[in-house]
């Protein structure tokens, strides 16, 4: 996943992809030893920590994208989207229950979260 996807999904779940004022006064940010860790956003004009953020590679990351997905109804279009996916060896992997593999294939939260970015680009 590349800073594009993590900034489309950040932004799709209401929240400010931060990045740095780099106009930001040593006042705001307490000391320069502070400044190491701490930039005043230049999006939203609030202080946050440089390495905060959604990786989109964590479970809570994975269940924050599916919750948004069932709010806004896009679920089933989503599941359609990735039945209809070639790569990463899902259709090869199907053994006598479909449904027990692909949940399977898409209960890894890098995986998960990648198909939703490339779900939510094909959808622009």
């Amino acid at each position: 996943m590349n800073d594009n996807d993590r900034k489309r999904l950040t932004e799709w779940l209401g929240e400010c992809w931060h990045e740095e004022d780099a106009n930001a006064t040593a006042q705001q940010i307490r000391d320069q030893r502070d400044r190491a860790i701490w930039a005043i956003c230049a999006n939203c004009g609030e202080p946050f920590l440089k390495q905060q953020g959604h990786t989109f590679t964590t479970p809570d990351d994975m269940m924050a994208c599916k919750d948004r997905l069932v709010e806004l109804g896009r679920w089933e279009g989503f599941i359609e989207y990735c039945l209809d996916q070639d790569g990463d060896d899902f259709h090869k992997d199907i053994t006598v229950n479909p449904w027990f593999d692909i949940i399977k294939w898409l209960i890894n939260p890098e995986r998960f979260c990648q198909l939703v970015a490339d779900f939510l680009k094909e959808g622009e």
